[in-house]
């Protein structure tokens, strides 16, 4: 399965809401970092950092 980037249209609060909590529920189960590498790390091997590059659950530590 492919997930492909949500865009949210200017204004529509309660998609960019619902989005949102989307990407921090995904957080906890570190979506992000387990599609980077499936799909990301073999193509770019060790040239690519996920944890320099990927930011879990909307928010920069």
């Amino acid at each position: 399965m492919d997930t492909i980037a949500a865009a949210v249209f200017k204004g529509n609060k309660t998609l960019l809401d619902f989005i949102n909590e989307d990407i921090k529920k995904l957080a906890n189960e570190q979506f992000f970092h387990k599609n980077f590498a499936a799909t990301l790390k073999p193509v770019y091997k060790d040239s690519a950092d996920a944890y320099n590059i990927i930011v879990e659950g909307g928010k920069v530590k």
